[in-house]
């Protein structure tokens, strides 16, 4: 079963505010640092990203996804996300 569209645009909207500063192309981080998600069903998400050079992978309910990520600074880009997440 997929997952409510307002989970998804929630999820969406998070991913977005924290990789603001990827966006600009802050040279600070590292090159290739990245984050993904897909729905992995039965209200289920993998997340996958890179940071400084180093793949990470958190895979669980989207709405603990989305409760992590809220927790995140904006801007954190991917490392803050691993950090938080994959802990």
């Amino acid at each position: 079963m997929p997952l409510e569209h307002d989970l998804i645009a929630a999820i969406t909207a998070e991913l977005a505010r924290i990789e603001e500063r990827e966006r600009v192309h802050d040279h600070r981080l590292g090159h290739g640092d990245r984050l993904h998600w897909v729905d992995a069903g039965k209200g289920n998400v993998t997340l996958r990203g890179s940071s400084k050079g180093q793949d990470f992978r958190w895979s669980g309910p989207a709405a603990k996804l989305l409760e992590r990520l809220r927790q995140v600074p904006s801007g954190g880009g991917a490392e803050a996300v691993r950090s938080e997440c994959c802990r």
